[in-house]
């Protein structure tokens, strides 16, 4: 159960990383800033077939949410402008 565990939360945080890279790169003569994604609705649509119980559902959403405010809190940390 941790093996599983560990490895949702590192696909999150991939997930919440590389989105905005990729629409980055799709997007550059527009201006419009990209628009926050839920990382959890990503994997669960993935884990469908799981057939997960909603109290593992739960668990993924916390998880991705703490992994967002992780990265949002890097990011800030790293003082980067949406250009970069």
């Amino acid at each position: 159960m941790k093996r599983v565990v560990r490895t949702l939360l590192t696909l999150a945080l991939a997930v919440v990383i590389a989105s905005p890279l990729l629409a980055a790169q799709g997007k550059k003569g527009k201006k419009a800033p990209p628009k926050p994604q839920d990382p959890a609705a990503g994997i669960l649509k993935k884990l469908e077939q799981a057939e997960l119980t909603e109290e593992q559902v739960v668990k993924i959403k916390e998880m991705a949410a703490k992994v967002a405010e992780k990265a949002k809190a890097l990011q800030e940390k790293a003082a980067l402008t949406p250009k970069q």
